[in-house]
């Protein structure tokens, strides 16, 4: 037991921070005291303090990096704590010093992930059929999209939020009628007389079997094609 020479209270030997000039080997003030006065002291001159920490950071950076790395490692949570609070108050320092090191380390970024994706193959597939299953709509609008603009028959002024719903009103005919429900160009995206748009104001949703027989041979208004001479 040892007393402290500052609250004046006997405590535990370990209950004081070692110092090798001292006759017991250790500090006469308890750890408690010892930092709470240190507290005091970095409150009061913090500013003198910091700057005379990256004083010294730049003129022994390996030294600094050192001793970092081997705090990091005895104090793991607490250094988590503040990575995690640093990165919620500075999310646009976050991305874009995130944005850097892919661009600085892309080749190993790549092939990081790629290693990750072949070491967890079945999980990522698992994953991937999941979030296709959940996001059935998307997949099929991005898909008739991708098409469309293959054909050149996408405007830039098409409201991509309206073409999704209508793929989700046949998703969901599907689902309650237990039959498929197809997402139908009214005017044929590609024909022997005309090529819609793949736009909201061209889609209707039709029984998949009606939409089968219909192809890309019939549209509103179209003319009698034995007058154009065009027929297929």
């Amino acid at each position: 037991m040892k007393k402290c020479t500052k609250c004046g209270v006997e405590k535990p030997t370990d209950e004081f921070y070692r110092d090798r000039g001292a006759k017991s080997g250790r500090r006469a003030d308890c750890k408690q005291c010892n930092e709470s006065r240190h507290a005091k002291w970095l409150a009061s001159n913090s500013a003198r303090h910091n700057a005379s920490t990256r004083t010294w950071q730049k003129a022994n950076p390996e030294k600094a990096s050192a001793y970092a790395a081997r705090w990091r490692k005895a104090n793991r949570e607490k250094a988590r704590g503040y990575t995690r609070k640093w990165r919620l108050a500075n999310p646009e320092k976050m991305s874009a010093s995130a944005a850097m090191s892919r661009e600085k380390n892309l080749a190993k970024f790549k092939a990081r992930n790629t290693q990750r994706r072949l070491e967890n193959l079945a999980k990522f597939r698992a994953r991937e059929k999941q979030w296709v299953k959940s996001h059935r709509a998307q997949v099929n609008a991005k898909h008739a999209r991708h098409t469309a603009q293959k054909l050149a028959a996408t405007p830039a002024w098409a409201n991509q939020s309206c073409i999704l719903r209508v793929y989700r009103e046949a998703l969901f005919f599907t689902e309650r009628d237990g039959t498929p429900w197809h997402v139908d160009h009214i005017v044929p995206l590609q024909s022997f007389l005309v090529c819609g748009l793949h736009c909201e104001d061209n889609l209707q949703v039709l029984p998949g079997i009606e939409n089968m027989s219909k192809g890309n041979r019939y549209w509103p208004d179209m003319p009698r094609a034995e007058s154009t001479g065009l027929a297929p």
